[in-house]
């Protein structure tokens, strides 16, 4: 579940320099024709490499450069494995305090929290669309948790980012209990799509259009996430729950895809898998080794998202699909 950013996570932000701005956008695209293609590839931030053999941090290194080791290996090209003996380096040469980028004394606490949030980002980003690399994920997951042990900050706030995105990547299992993320209708068929989604989420034009095209198509089930607030032209407004489901049911109807259960704000599940806030939409196919089971096989996640992302494997899936308009 999304929390607001800590004044911690905000003074980390600011103390791993200008390598961190923009982390997790999108590179730019090429120009774009008259009209927008359909993504055939995750648009999230992928994690870096991790293949290629680590240069030696230099015996005589000082602090600031050891911590630029450790912006580069936060930047959107680095690798994030660089930045464990980084943190070693300081801990145990420059008495556990780095370098901001203009040279101010930082922290290795504070440092070894900003490698964890974006071990935690590309964590997530790293199972996410049509090719997810849940190996991947796992090992930067244990970057971030290498990180905070490092500055003996395992009780950071961060550690709690680790944790969720931990959730995220073990959710697929095998097998994916839809049940961890509010699916309570009692039957399902073999292959579907499962979405959870709240009111204003789903008056996105992007999101409706795309789901109502699958939904001719392919059984479309959505989970309707309570929050409180209704969708009111680009307004969230306070509602009370009644009025919250009336207005998701009906966009679920026009949708023509199946109401599946509701998870309210409260409900335990959303902390316990890792949910994040505004949309997940999930594939989901019939298992191979457990009878009745079900696999996970492609997902995306975020707010406003672009669900074409799954495109091609909600169509390989369900040849009735239509491909989205040129």
């Amino acid at each position: 579940m999304g929390r607001p950013r800590s004044h911690l996570a905000t003074v980390v932000l600011a103390l791993a320099g200008a390598a961190l701005v923009g982390c997790g956008d999108p590179p730019p695209a090429p120009p774009a024709p008259p009209k927008i293609p359909t993504p055939t590839a995750d648009p999230s931030p992928r994690p870096p490499p991790t293949e290629r053999p680590l240069p030696p941090i230099p015996e005589d290194a000082t602090a600031h450069e050891v911590s630029n080791v450790l912006r580069d290996a936060l930047g959107d090209d680095g690798d994030l494995r660089a930045a464990v003996p980084a943190l070693r380096r300081l801990v145990e040469t420059h008495y556990g305090v780095g370098t901001n980028a203009g040279g101010g004394g930082a922290r290795v606490e504070l440092l070894a929290g900003a490698v964890a949030m974006r071990a935690a980002e590309v964590a997530r980003a790293a199972v996410e669309g049509p090719a997810p690399d849940p190996a991947r994920a796992r090992a930067l997951l244990e970057i971030g948790t290498a990180a905070l042990a490092a500055a003996e900050a395992t009780d950071a706030p961060e550690a709690a980012d680790l944790a969720r995105a931990r959730a995220w990547v073990d959710l697929a299992g095998p097998p994916f209990d839809a049940e961890r993320v509010g699916r309570t209708a009692r039957e399902a068929p073999e292959e579907y799509v499962l979405v959870v989604t709240d009111d204003f989420e789903l008056g996105e034009t992007l999101l409706s259009s795309v789901l109502r095209r699958w939904a001719k198509g392919a059984p479309v089930e959505i989970v309707a996430r309570l929050t409180g607030h209704v969708r009111a032209g680009m307004r969230r407004e306070p509602a009370d729950e009644e009025t919250e489901l009336a207005s998701v049911g009906k966009r679920i109807a026009a949708i023509g895809a199946r109401p599946a259960g509701v998870l309210r704000a409260d409900d335990p599940r959303i902390e316990a898998s890792g949910l994040g806030p505004g949309t997940s939409v999930f594939l989901v196919r019939p298992g191979v080794m457990v009878q009745a089971s079900r696999v996970l096989v492609a997902r995306c996640a975020g707010r406003m998202i672009d669900p074409r992302v799954l495109d091609d494997p909600v169509r390989a899936t369900f040849p009735n699909v239509q491909p989205a308009p040129k």
